[in-house]
């Protein structure tokens, strides 16, 4: 409900194994440029089932293992790519190459500790949200996170609390996710997540199926906080949901993601305050477009078409002193279609720019645009700033609610 519509950009990083230790194989090694070449030129299934002769013909080499790490890591399967990783190094420990591809992974994927600030602005409220987060390794296949938030409203307009009464809101709300996250040698990932806010505590978890094609994910929450309202915020907002959801790697270029389940929503003095039906779908295109024959030197184009629905079937209503009906939660059914395009180009080794605009259509509501950028800034290796800002298009008001954000980011991964 009032989910930010934005650009998604999804992108591909694939670093197959050197072949300098394959001049004594030069069967093998041909065998995995072609799978090199099959991944790079949009087969994936091909790639697959040839790594899978492979596998066959020459089990437990090291080489193979580290091309099959490569391949499950380009759609997005960590689990698989890191347990063949691991079983490499196990292989041949002194191998330089797979364990500077470990390395990388572990840099990109691994451990971090971040914290940020994000300026909310709708025509409710003004919003100051600080946030902290960070993740561990607990084994290479088992890691721990944590994420603490602090939402300070200021709200421009009186807002309708549970009991009827209406005024206008100053304060401070918190909220905080501890999770579990699994990953399995066969692929599919596991994570459970205790929640909790100033009111109550929640729990969820997680189960994603993954496939060369890609995931289907089962999830499910009790008493989730949830802030995507102001009243949510104020008044210590959770949600129930059930989600199914299957995402498609489609090729290098194209993916395509659907879900869909039912949400429940929850406030301090009402349990049960609206429910609905709801599902999103985005399908994504990205395409590396050489500015010139230096190597990096190109700009990523991308557009993105998504859908992001709910369907109310309740929604309670009371009737205050003055004998007026009002709904503690005031939402109401919405569709939005947006489509967005957008580009980004690594400015130098240390700066990246990227930006987005588009347009958002509420079947059941209003209109409105929606543009963005992200500025980064890496001036360690390890070290990442981000400074970012938006205008997106909220959904459940019946009209096109505009929300500006601005935001900055520091985040160190080691």
């Amino acid at each position: 409900m009032k989910k930010r519509i934005a650009v998604i950009l999804l992108t591909t990083a694939l670093s197959f194994p050197s072949m300098a230790w394959a001049q004594e194989n030069p069967e093998l090694r041909l065998a995995l440029d072609k799978v090199a070449l099959y991944a790079e030129t949009n087969k994936l299934n091909d790639a697959f089932n040839l790594l899978d002769q492979l596998k066959e013909q020459y089990p437990n080499n090291p080489q193979v293992l580290q091309t099959e790490a490569d391949l499950n890591l380009r759609i997005g399967n960590r689990g698989a790519g890191f347990a063949a990783l691991n079983k490499a190094i196990k292989l041949d420990p002194h191998n330089e190459d797979i364990l500077d591809r470990q390395r990388t992974t572990l840099l990109s994927q691994g451990p971090f500790a971040q914290a940020g600030y994000d300026f909310r602005r709708t025509t409710e409220a003004y919003e100051n949200r600080e946030h902290a987060s960070g993740e561990a390794m607990i084994t290479p296949s088992l890691s721990a996170s944590l994420t603490v938030d602090n939402d300070h409203v200021h709200s421009r307009t009186p807002i309708i609390r549970t009991n009827g009464t209406s005024a206008e809101f100053s304060g401070d709300r918190q909220r905080a996710a501890a999770t579990l996250d699994k990953m399995y040698d066969n692929g599919n990932e596991a994570n459970a997540t205790v929640y909790g806010n100033n009111n109550t505590a929640g729990a969820g978890a997680k189960y994603s199926l993954w496939d060369r094609y890609g995931a289907t994910s089962l999830e499910g929450d009790f008493h989730r906080p949830y802030w995507d309202y102001v009243e949510t915020v104020i008044d210590h907002g959770t949600q129930d949901r059930v989600r199914l959801e299957r995402k498609q790697i489609i090729s290098n270029n194209w993916n395509f993601t659907v879900g869909g389940g039912f949400n429940n929503y929850n406030l301090e003095h009402d349990t049960n305050v609206a429910s609905a039906g709801a599902w999103d779908l985005n399908i994504g295109y990205t395409y590396p477009y050489a500015v010139s024959n230096k190597p990096g030197d190109e700009i990523t184009l991308g557009a993105n078409y998504t859908v992001d629905a709910e369907y109310f079937t309740h929604i309670d209503h009371g009737t205050n002193t003055a004998g007026l009906i009002y709904k503690p939660l005031p939402t109401s059914s919405y569709e939005i279609h947006a489509l967005n395009v957008s580009a980004g180009k690594a400015l130098s080794s240390k700066w990246y720019l990227e930006g987005y605009g588009g347009y958002a259509v509420d079947r059941l509501g209003d209109n409105g645009p929606l543009f963005g950028a992200v500025l980064e800034y890496a001036p360690l290796d390890h070290l990442g700033i981000e400074l970012r800002g938006t205008r997106s298009v909220l959904g459940g008001l019946g009209n096109s609610e505009r929300v500006d954000q601005l935001g900055m980011n520091v985040k160190y991964r080691w």
